[in-house]
């Protein structure tokens, strides 16, 4: 799928991109943009074959929000489904920020599972200063950079930097001009290495204890878990591919 707003693609690997191409409009976000994200995230949910998604933008900016110039249209596709679609993903996500990431742009961030950043970006989470609250992404901001500094970022709507976005966790890592490709390639290798079913199963696992006490009982659920899957085809090819110094059958090179 590609059109003015946003492009959408797949290559060998199994590796799926999403790219917001509104350069012009800061590659702010449109009720049809929303739309075709939640589609296509659900397309890399459902495809065995796509292993992981990349989200990123062409232009100076990653994204400077909601475009509060775009005629207002009624959505059967807001941001709350497009981000629990990006959150729950049962695959990688990686996020790649350029420039400025507001308001939506962050909350598109906080639902990836890592995100890495140019040491020019800035961050904004400027709601308040337009008018109103942005209540429904706040369980996302608050899953990435915790209570205490969403509503320091939240209230004042202040702007920070790269390395303050580092500091606070919403971003793992800062790139720059001469390593950004590189960086980002060796993340995707680095993940594609991963068995599919594993990968998934791990992201359960983290959603699922997350905000749980660690208790004997969830260690014992946990521990059933983990010795099923070590006798499943996965692990045997994984035991194997190391043993022969080989790549396993899932790695598919581009």
């Amino acid at each position: 799928m590609s059109n003015l707003e946003l492009m959408f693609e797949v290559d060998a690997r199994g590796v799926a991109t999403l790219t917001f191409n509104r350069n012009e409009k800061g590659n702010s976000y449109t009720s049809q943009t929303l739309s075709d994200m939640h589609r296509s995230i659900a397309q890399v949910a459902n495809d065995p074959s796509v292993r992981l998604l990349v989200l990123r933008a062409i232009g100076k900016h990653f994204c400077v929000g909601a475009d509060l110039s775009a005629t207002s249209t009624p959505q059967s596709i807001g941001m709350i489904d497009v981000c629990m679609s990006l959150y729950q993903l049962s695959k990688p996500s990686v996020a790649m920020v350029q420039g400025a990431c507001i308001g939506g742009g962050v909350a598109f961030i906080s639902c990836c599972d890592v995100v890495l950043a140019d040491t020019k970006s800035f961050f904004s989470i400027p709601e308040v200063r337009i008018g109103f609250s942005p209540g429904p992404l706040t369980p996302f901001f608050m899953r990435a950079m915790g209570e205490r500094l969403v509503k320091r970022y939240a209230q004042t709507g202040e702007r920070f930097v790269a390395t303050d976005a580092l500091r606070i966790g919403l971003v793992h890592q800062l790139v720059d001009d001469e390593n950004n490709q590189k960086i980002i390639n060796t993340l995707i290798e680095d993940l594609l290495m991963g068995a599919p079913n594993a990968l998934s199963s791990l992201k359960a696992t983290l959603s699922q204890v997350a905000h749980q006490p660690i208790t004997m009982d969830l260690l014992q659920a946990l521990q059933k878990d983990f010795d099923q899957a070590r006798t499943s085809d996965e692990a045997k090819e994984g035991k194997q591919s190391f043993l022969e110094k080989r790549k396993p059958n899932w790695y598919r090179q581009g």
